[in-house]
């Protein structure tokens, strides 16, 4: 990781002003099932303001249920599953 000095007086960069190459990126590794590993899943999406736990998780969540569950257990898992609430806007501070 690379890391930018930020001095007291300045404010924060909105993501829009760093260039795409320095953004903070989500990403979630996952195993399953615990007891006898059969899956593997890296999770990486480019530019996800936050960490992975509100991007990348989500996503590994529904390759694993793909996978590990039968297409009964994945319907009923669909039906419950609510929308995410909308991403907020990175803070600044001026």
């Amino acid at each position: 990781a690379q890391v930018f000095t930020v001095a007291a007086n300045e404010r924060m960069r909105k993501a829009d002003e760093l260039a795409e190459h320095l953004r903070d990126h989500a990403l979630f590794v996952a195993f399953a099932p615990v007891e006898d590993p059969k899956l593997a899943v890296a999770v990486i999406i480019e530019n996800a303001p936050g960490g992975g736990s509100g991007y990348a998780a989500p996503v590994a969540r529904r390759i694993l249920d793909a996978y590990l569950l039968t297409p009964e257990q994945l319907a009923e898992q669909e039906a419950k599953r609510k929308p995410a609430p909308p991403a907020q806007a990175p803070r600044t501070t001026e």
